[in-house]
């Protein structure tokens, strides 16, 4: 029982868990090779994450001061989508984003945990804050007289190795999130609905039911792979086409034939061809604008403003015997993953949202988050003494309370007449 009082702390609705078994772990983490790197990284990384947070919060109120329906748009979705916590902010899903929230948090004061060590600051002892059972903070509590006192050098790279361990978990995130999208296919098969009679397809013995696998030798798993194997081929151009039939692979050589405009085909109707093309739409939309634009996918899923392959948003096609309605997610599988790679993704897609706008927010210069801090401590580096302290206070204080307006503004100008 005394061990409990010891480690736990119950101030209601507040439980704090306080532990000095990390600190080993820090201590091995800290003297690796990897932890000086990962510093100076880090240190480098602040002032870029700053950067960023910095316009995103000018454009964020730029917009929103020129634009009407900016401003419309932040009024419908609210101010608790300004809330890093799901069940407060209604677009972050409990499971992935807790799961997201408990990493952030414990990568984050972890990297601060392990820099301390390397630097041989005291590390008091380490924890997690729980709000009536559910994670809401973690720390990582250290001797604020050595921070204040420390190496310059030493303390930014602290300072900064929170922001900069949630920025390379979101990357890392987020590559899985690409790279497993670069392995999906549509799940749906692609089947022949129907043969044109008069069309190569007919003469060759192609039949309704036959599910077309491949265009001499090459897989074909989507409507996309089809089309492009006919054009590289051509009008007139004989091509060995491969069907499974009951069970069976038959292969059937034929010729191109034009079936309108110029297009090479074969002369049949495939099956949900509308739901094949879309999904071919969707992933390669998804996969270009997650490469060339990754600021795109900060847009969550859950808003339905742009089509994330993993979502489970309901599209409906209007067939004969009624509406056919599925999720966009079931429109894909995985080789390796199978339907599992809708979890996998949300789940690492979560974790890239969550931790790197934790990063870019701790980045800012704003006191006492990170960034604040450890523009303070250069400030106090560049300027010595009694009196560069008070500057560095002054100046401090002065960014803080600029940034925080910016942030204030940017959530009440929305819900106040500004025409």
């Amino acid at each position: 029982m005394s061990r409990f009082r010891e480690n736990v702390e119950l101030r209601f609705p507040l439980i704090i868990i306080r532990t000095r078994r990390a600190a080993a772990l820090f201590e091995a983490l800290g003297r690796s090779r990897l932890a000086g790197a990962f510093g100076l990284g880090s240190a480098i990384a602040l002032p870029v994450l700053a950067g960023i947070a910095t316009f995103f919060l000018l454009t964020s109120l730029t917009l929103i001061l020129t634009r009407p329906e900016v401003q419309q748009a932040q009024r419908e979705l609210g101010p608790a989508s300004y809330v890093l916590l799901p069940g407060v902010n209604p677009y972050l899903p409990l499971l992935y984003g807790w799961i997201g929230i408990v990493v952030a948090l414990v990568v984050h004061e972890g990297a601060h945990g392990v820099l301390a060590r390397r630097y041989n600051y005291t590390v008091k002892s380490s924890g997690i804050v729980l709000f009536l059972g559910i994670p809401i903070g973690a720390f990582v509590e250290t001797d604020e007289s050595e921070i204040r006192s420390g190496r310059f050098s030493e303390v930014v790279k602290i300072l900064s190795s929170g922001p900069a361990s949630n920025a390379a978990v979101a990357a890392l995130a987020l590559i899985g999130v690409l790279v497993i999208s670069a392995g999906l296919v549509p799940s749906i098969p692609i089947v022949v609905e129907r043969v044109m009679e008069g069309f190569p397809a007919a003469s060759a013995g192609i039949e309704p039911g036959d599910r077309i696998v491949s265009v001499n030798g090459n897989p074909v798993l989507s409507l996309q792979d089809l089309r492009r194997a006919f054009a590289a081929a051509g009008v007139g151009t004989a091509v060995r086409v491969g069907v499974e039939r009951a069970g069976k692979l038959l292969e059937f050589d034929l010729r191109l034939a034009d079936i309108g405009n110029g297009t090479p085909g074969i002369g049949v109707a495939i099956r949900d061809a509308d739901l094949l093309a879309y999904s071919s739409t969707v992933l390669e939309r998804f996969r270009s604008v997650a490469t060339s634009n990754p600021v795109v996918l900060l847009v969550p899923p859950t808003l339905d403003v742009f089509t994330y392959p993993f979502s489970e948003r309901q599209i409906c096609v209007v067939r004969e015997k009624g509406e056919d309605c599925r999720t966009i997610s079931s429109l894909f599988t995985h080789p390796v993953l199978g339907g599992s790679f809708v979890a996998v993704s949300a789940l690492l897609y979560w974790i890239w949202f969550v931790n790197i706008n934790v990063a870019i927010f701790n980045a800012l210069p704003i006191y006492p988050l990170d960034g604040g801090q450890a523009l303070r401590k250069l400030l106090t580096f560049l300027v010595k003494g009694a009196e560069g302290q008070r500057i560095a206070s002054a100046i401090t204080t002065g960014v803080t309370i600029f940034f925080v307006s910016v942030i204030i503004s940017i959530i009440l100008l929305p819900y106040l007449s500004l025409r």
